[in-house]
């Protein structure tokens, strides 16, 4: 009976012990500051002048920044929600609209009210204001909204008798015109200006790959890169300058092309066009290049020299890919394929 009593008194006691310490561990939380999340309205984006800044707290994909604003959208593939967030003004993002999850290609239209988006073999076309959506016919593929209108342009491919055409057509896919007729089904579209079409081919031979420009109003096609392996473009905004870069035996090359005076330049690195941006003003260029496993980031004059702008020190644990040049920061935002968030690194005015 008395090992009884003991045992119960014991247990008893080591109740009122956790007890305590549970009430001293709660006061004291209750008199610290509060932490700051860095996500929260009011908090900052904190990082270190010359160092990118983390801006979501979630994966994000395929950002979007809206015109003479430092709002930002883009998109969570998990969810498929669409959300906005103000580089300069941090807070929590608010939803904008919820699209199919698991998107591996989305085109923004000009202004970032409307997309098309690519879940499996579908293509489906949103307008975020409307809140509307339309299962795109399935023969249509890659297609790409112009950067100054409400036009898209796409491949409409019949692979029953083999013959396809590249078109345009309004953001509601309700009128079109045929632009070039094909039997190639691997285009790849781009808008160079807004009466221009870039369209890179792989030839089913030798398959290298070739660059062409497609005038939707004349119809006249003009090859500029014949036969190259891997071939990336990257059109500056207004049309008249084209960084690229293709697979060499001795690495990737990175050239600049100027379209007014023909000429070509070699770019001091190495790196894919496909990780490089354009300023809005179209002078210059940043590429995200890498440098054993980082990723340091390059800036890129017209005369083809590349100045050093983020070090891999610098610059973390980062791999950056989809980089995107915003003007009223000015900064790049880039997503961090190491962890999947959204980085701003500011630039200097």
């Amino acid at each position: 009976m008395m090992k009884k009593i003991l045992k119960f008194l014991g247990i008893v006691a080591i109740v009122a012990l956790l007890a305590f310490a549970l009430s001293v561990f709660l006061s004291r939380r209750e008199s610290e500051p509060p932490a700051l999340d860095r996500f929260e309205p009011g908090a900052e984006y904190q990082a270190a002048d010359g160092h990118p800044a983390k801006i979501t707290s979630e994966e994000a994909s395929f950002a979007y920044a809206l015109p003479g604003s430092t709002k930002l959208r883009y998109y969570h593939a998990r969810s498929g929600e669409i959300k906005e967030l103000d580089l300069l003004k941090p807070g929590r993002p608010t939803l904008v609209a919820t699209i199919k999850p698991l998107a591996t290609y989305i085109s923004w239209s000009h202004d970032g009210s409307e997309l098309i988006a690519q879940v499996g073999t579908e293509y489906r076309s949103y307008n975020l204001s409307k809140n509307t959506s339309q299962v795109l016919e399935k023969n249509i593929s890659r297609p790409v909204f112009s950067k100054t209108t409400d036009d898209v342009a796409y491949l409409y491919f019949n692979t029953a008798t083999g013959e396809g055409t590249i078109s345009i057509t309004n953001s509601r896919f309700k009128e079109f015109k045929t632009i070039l007729k094909t039997r190639l089904d691997n285009w790849e579209i781009q808008w160079n200006d807004s009466r221009r079409l870039s369209l890179i081919a792989t030839s089913t031979t030798t398959k290298l790959d070739s660059l062409f420009l497609l005038n939707t109003q004349e119809k006249d096609l003009t090859q500029l890169i014949d036969g190259q392996g891997n071939l990336e473009a990257r059109w500056s905004p207004d049309g008249r300058m084209l960084l690229y870069s293709y697979q060499a035996r001795t690495g990737t090359k990175l050239f600049l092309l100027s379209l007014e005076t023909g000429t070509t330049t070699d770019v001091s690195i190495s790196g894919n066009a496909s990780e490089c941006t354009w300023t809005s003003d179209s002078t210059t260029a940043y590429c995200a290049v890498e440098q054993g496993k980082e990723d340091s980031i390059m800036k890129i004059a017209l005369d083809g020299k590349a100045e050093l702008v983020l070090s891999p020190d610098e610059a973390g644990f980062v791999d950056a890919r989809e980089l995107l040049y915003v003007h009223s920061v000015p900064g790049l935002v880039f997503k961090n394929f190491k962890d999947g968030r959204l980085y701003l690194l500011k630039l200097q005015k």
